[in-house]
C-alpha cells in the first residue's frame, strides 16, 4: 500500500486519538464492567461506525464543508456548523485535550500547577499551528506508531500479569448498550471526521492531482483510521476490565495514568505521561486549526494570529471547569446534533458516491503496480 495513504490514515487516527478516546472507554467500564460487551458494541457504533461514515462523506465532497452542509439550506447549515465548530474548538475538544493531558502529567508530577500548565500548552500550540502538510507528516510518521507501540506494551504487560479475564458475555442489557451509544457521542469523532479530513485532503492533494485518485486514497486512509480506532478501543476495554478495582472513585482523566503506573511502574508512567501529553496536544492542534480556518473562511478580514490568540484564551478558561463538568455541558448538545449529522452524512454518501469511478481508479492503480 502507498506510504502516503498509510501516513494519512495514521495521522487522521492520531487526530482522533486524543482526550475523549483515551478516557471515555475506560470511563464506560467504571459503570458497566460486568456488562461490557453491549456497552462496547454501542460505543463502537457511534464512535467508530458513524465516524467512518463521516470520513467517507467528507472525502467525497473533497473536504468542502459548505458542500457537505448544503442540503440543510443556507440558514440551518450555518447554525449547525457554528454549533459543531464551537465544540470542536475552544468550547469542547481543545479544553478537553488540555484537561486530559494535565491528568497524565499530574499523575507523575502532582505538584505541577494546573493554571501554569494550561498556559504553557496554549502558548506552545500557538507556535505549532503552522503548516497542515507538516502536521500530517509528523503525526502520521512518528507520533501514531510510537503511541500504538506503547499501548501494545501496556496491554501485553497486563495480559502477562493477569492473563485472560473471566468476564461475562451478557448481551441483554439495554441500558449498557444505550450508555455505550451516548458515550460514543462524547468522543465527538463524527464532527471531528468532517473537519480533520479538510487537513488530510490538503496533504493528499499535494501527493496527487487526480481527483479520483485523491478520493480513492482518502477512502483507504479512512478505513485504516477506523480499523485502528476499534483495535485501540478494544485495548482500553481490556485494560478497564483488568484493572476494574482501580476505577472506583477515580476522576476520568486520571484512570489511564493510574493503570499505567500500576502496570509498568513509575518510570514508564513518566514516558506514558509524555505520550498522553503529545496525543492530546496533537488533537488540540488539529481542532484549533480547523476552528481558526472556519473563522477565517467566513470572516476573511480577521487576522489569523489574533483569532488563534482569542481562541486559545477561551480554551484556557474553559479547561479550568474540569472534565466531568465539560462533558455534562456537551452531552445534551450532542444528543440533538448527532442524529442530524448522521442523516446528513448518509445523504452525502448516497448523493456523491460514484463507485465505478473509485473502483476503476483503484483497478488502474493495481494494473500499473503489476506492470
Amino acid at each position: 500500500m502507498n506510504k502516503n495513504i498509510l501516513t494519512t490514515g495514521f495521522a487522521v487516527f492520531a487526530m482522533f486519538f486524543g482526550a475523549g478516546n483515551m478516557v471515555l472507554p475506560l470511563h464506560l467500564m467504571q459503570t458497566w464492567h460486568e456488562h461490557w460487551l453491549p456497552a462496547f458494541i454501542g460505543f463502537c457504533i457511534t464512535a467508530v461506525l458513524f465516524t467512518l461514515l463521516g470520513l467517507l462523506g467528507s472525502v467525497l465532497v473533497d473536504g468542502d464543508l459548505k458542500r457537505f452542509f448544503a442540503p440543510l439550506g443556507p440558514s440551518l447549515a450555518i447554525i449547525m456548523q457554528v454549533i459543531l465548530i464551537l465544540i470542536e474548538g475552544p468550547f469542547g475538544v481543545v479544553p478537553r485535550s488540555l484537561i486530559v493531558s494535565y491528568g497524565g502529567v499530574s499523575s507523575v508530577w502532582p505538584d505541577f500547577n494546573k493554571e501554569i500548565f494550561y498556559l504553557i500548552i496554549c502558548v506552545t500550540m500557538y507556535f505549532l499551528v503552522l503548516n497542515k502538510t507538516r502536521i500530517i507528516k509528523i503525526i502520521g510518521n512518528y507520533l501514531t506508531p510510537l503511541m500504538l507501540a506503547f499501548l501494545v506494551i501496556i496491554v501485553a504487560t497486563t495480559y502477562y500479569q493477569y492473563g485472560a479475564q473471566d468476564v461475562s458475555f451478557e448481551f441483554q442489557n439495554n441500558q449498557a448498550f444505550i450508555d455505550g451509544l451516548l458515550q460514543g457521542y462524547l468522543t465527538y469523532d463524527l464532527p471531528g471526521a468532517l473537519y480533520f479530513v479538510t487537513i488530510a485532503m490538503v496533504y493528499l492533494h499535494s501527493m496527487s492531482k487526480k481527483t479520483s485518485e485523491v478520493i480513492s486514497n482518502g477512502f483507504k486512509a479512512s478505513f485504516i483510521s477506523a480499523a485502528l480506532l476499534i483495535v485501540v478501543y478494544g485495548f482500553f476495554i481490556f485494560l478497564g476490565l483488568s484493572y476494574s478495582n482501580l476505577l472506583y472513585n477515580v476522576a476520568p482523566e486520571l484512570i489511564l495514568p493510574s493503570i499505567v503506573k500500576n502496570a509498568l511502574g513509575h518510570n514508564f508512567a513518566i514516558i506514558f505521561a509524555a505520550l498522553v501529553f503529545l496525543a492530546c496536544v496533537t488533537t488540540a492542534i488539529a481542532a484549533i486549526t480547523v476552528w481558526s480556518d472556519f473563522i477565517i473562511l467566513y470572516f476573511p478580514k480577521f487576522n489569523y494570529k489574533a483569532v488563534l490568540i482569542v481562541s486559545l484564551t477561551i480554551s484556557y478558561f474553559v479547561s479550568l471547569s474540569g472534565f466531568s463538568s465539560l462533558m455534562k455541558l456537551l452531552g445534551p448538545v450532542l444528543n440533538v446534533t448527532y442524529p442530524i449529522l448522521i442523516c446528513l452524512t448518509i445523504y452525502n454518501i448516497f448523493i456523491y458516491y460514484k463507485p465505478k469511478k473509485v473502483i476503476s481508479q483503484s483497478s488502474e492503480s493495481l494494473l500499473k503496480s503489476k506492470n
